[in-house]
């Protein structure tokens, strides 16, 4: 006899990527890779062409959309495969960024530049350890060793995130029921929106973010500036921030024989 299901129960969101992938040519090799096939309408109606990145199973596959002049994604989704989920994380972040650097050489920072720093914002901490960084998107990895959770802050940016391992739980503005996302989920969190969070220990993931990046550090640093005051954690994080713009600035100006 089946059971009913229990109305208040959080939702488990099925697995799901971004759907902000640009429209874009797919090398057949790597099309056995994705677990979904992506599309997005342009705003602006036109479409763009790039190429998308994948990783070896069954290592999570990043998705990677390079622009006109090899910098990162215009837009870029983040998805798992089905042998993912359970990956000690280490070991997947390990392959990740030397996939990315294989991908992307001179846009990801370099091994003596990543540091995982404190983040303290909206009640909750992590750690984060940036990858890539501009005025207008970043890669990094996040997570948490303990149980945290705070609300997710309000951007003027996209951001995606891709479940390595772990829990997240979300709930969103304006419903009365949250939603609960596994290893090889995706969470799309759009720009002016805001939601309550809540990781359980042992959370870790891959985040992309796009739009005015800069604004988004007004959330990320507050705690630190007014709660913590823990301004050693406040120099990290603007020093790898500024490592990686001066990378791509440098990638920039390479580009031009410069």
């Amino acid at each position: 006899m089946a059971l009913a299901q229990d109305p208040l129960a959080p939702h488990k969101h099925p697995p799901t990527s971004c759907p902000h992938l640009l429209r874009g040519e797919v090398p057949l090799r790597l099309r056995q890779h994705l677990v979904a096939h992506h599309e997005l309408a342009d705003g602006g109606g036109a479409e763009q062409r790039g190429v998308v990145v994948g990783m070896e199973l069954p290592v999570p596959a990043v998705l990677l959309q390079v622009g006109a002049r090899g910098g990162l994604a215009p837009c870029q989704g983040l998805t798992a495969t089905p042998g993912a989920a359970g990956l000690d994380h280490e070991l997947a972040f390990s392959k990740i960024i030397v996939e990315l650097r294989k991908k992307h050489p001179g846009h990801i920072l370099p091994d003596e530049d990543l540091q995982w720093v404190f983040v303290n914002a909206g009640g909750w901490m992590g750690s984060m350890c940036l990858l890539h960084a501009s005025l207008t998107e970043y890669v990094l990895l996040f997570g948490t060793a303990v149980d945290t959770g705070g609300h997710s802050g309000r951007y003027w940016a996209d951001i995606s995130d891709t479940v390595i391992s772990g829990t997240f739980r979300q709930w969103k503005e304006g419903t009365t029921r949250s939603e609960i996302y596994y290893p090889g989920d995706t969470i799309v969190h759009q720009a002016g929106e805001a939601t309550s969070v809540q990781w359980s220990a042992g959370t870790w993931m891959v985040e992309y973010g796009r739009g005015f990046i800069p604004s988004t550090l007004a959330f990320a640093l507050a705690d630190t500036l007014f709660s913590t005051q823990d301004f050693v954690t406040l120099f990290y994080t603007l020093r790898v921030y500024a490592k990686g713009l001066l990378l791509e600035a440098n990638a920039f100006f390479s580009t031009w024989g410069c």
